[in-house]
């Protein structure tokens, strides 16, 4: 009897009970670690995956990089990765990598978009799109860029 009058009472006050949201969705991305047929795993990525490849041209002491990779979980940095599959390299590890696709970072972070054969595109957008490494001067200028923008 006294479940019943607190199920009625938080009714009548508007509350109901709601399910914890679902987990998102990891996003799509493969990072390449190694130099040694990095061009070969590059090609091979692009030609698989069901959206748009992406290298994305990052470096470990890059702060703009970490803020990058940081906003990752945000929903709006997510709904701007829906269409791309991110494809990692280091900037120091993977120079040559970097020339053999024919991507030309001017600096860090750098994204390049990719056709499906593994080689640049010829489009890219980098840090100099926006102001701060903030979600919310980031997010639309990749969503922009990730949509084909």
């Amino acid at each position: 009897m006294r479940a019943a009058v607190v199920v009625a009472a938080v009714g009548a006050l508007g509350c109901s009970r709601t399910e914890p949201p679902a987990p998102a969705a990891p996003l799509a991305w493969t990072t390449i670690e190694g130099s040694k047929g990095a061009v070969a795993a590059i090609a091979r990525t692009a030609a698989e995956v069901p959206g748009q490849p992406v290298l994305f041209v990052g470096a470990t002491w890059c702060g703009s990089c970490a803020a990058y990779k940081a906003s990752l979980d945000d929903p709006t940095m997510r709904a701007a990765h829906a269409p791309v599959h991110i494809i990692e390299v280091d900037a120091e590890r993977h120079v040559r990598v970097i020339e053999a696709i024919g991507a030309q970072p001017a600096g860090v972070p750098h994204w390049e978009r990719l056709a499906r054969t593994g080689q640049s595109a010829g489009t890219h957008i980098d840090g100099r799109a926006w102001s701060l490494p903030t979600v919310t001067s980031m997010a639309p200028a990749l969503s922009a860029f990730f949509a084909g923008g």
